[in-house]
């Protein structure tokens, strides 16, 4: 999956179960971070992303503003990790320019 910097982009996963679902952003094998738990945006996600429930099956996590931080691997857990775990790899192109103010 690829998104442009400063689009919106939206991660979607369809529960098999029926359950709530979980997103995280993981950094490495071992490394992850919750991004949706417990119906809400963790706090250190929350400027950035939001997540709607279309229906029962049908979640979708959203990134506004995209960022080349935002690329790497995604996974959306379903029911704690009794239903199947989806996994999206987001890959970002475009400049991002880093504006520094310099006072004299």
């Amino acid at each position: 999956m690829t998104a442009f910097v400063g689009d919106q982009f939206w991660l979607n996963c369809t529960s098999s179960i029926g359950t709530n679902v979980e997103w995280w952003y993981i950094h490495s094998v071992r490394v992850r971070d919750p991004i949706y738990r417990h119906g809400k945006i963790t706090d250190d996600f929350e400027h950035q992303f939001t997540a709607h429930k279309h229906n029962d099956k049908e979640y979708s996590l959203v990134i506004s503003n995209v960022t080349l931080n935002n690329r790497g691997k995604y996974e959306c857990i379903e029911d704690k990790g009794q239903g199947r775990n989806h996994y999206y790899v987001l890959n970002v192109t475009g400049i991002s320019l880093d504006i520094y103010l310099l006072f004299c």
